[in-house]
């Protein structure tokens, strides 16, 4: 299970990053016609962040995923922020515009991450993660119940 989990979470960076390269070098993946198509992306967009804020997030992914392969408890919260703030950035990003293989990649991103976000939340991986006192099901070395605490 711990080998599974952990190739999601690389898998899914290496595909999520797939798609941004295809973006970034559209036009000599697809050539000037296509990238010039591809460009219109975010018309009439209610967020649009400084261009530097979209490295911030590729940055954000990549210590997600490095911290999730550790079973950092902060990187499943970060993980989960960010697709959050995928959905939220698609709905206020404005029009986009996607080849087919482009769509396709995504798509296989965002079942990767459901998986990924699964797993880390409800399965056996997330006592990995550590608990707290106070869900003692997420935290292994607290004592079961009607057993005595020293």
């Amino acid at each position: 299970m711990i080998h599974l989990f952990r190739s999601l979470v690389v898998g899914s960076l290496l595909l999520y990053y797939a798609v941004m390269a295809s973006f970034l070098f559209s036009a000599t993946l697809f050539g000037t016609d296509m990238a010039a198509v591809l460009a219109h992306n975010g018309r009439d967009a209610w967020l649009t962040p400084p261009y530097y804020f979209w490295w911030i997030i590729q940055f954000l992914w990549a210590a997600a995923a490095i911290g999730l392969f550790f079973f950092l408890r902060w990187a499943r919260t970060l993980f989960l922020f960010l697709n959050v703030y995928s959905v939220v950035g698609f709905v206020a990003g404005g029009l986009v515009i996607q080849t087919g293989l482009q769509a396709a990649l995504f798509h296989l991103v965002n079942l990767a991450d459901g998986a990924v976000l699964f797993m880390a939340y409800l399965s056996t991986i997330a006592s990995r993660f550590g608990g707290s006192r106070r869900n003692p099901a997420l935290n292994p070395d607290a004592p079961q119940s009607g057993a005595p605490v020293s």
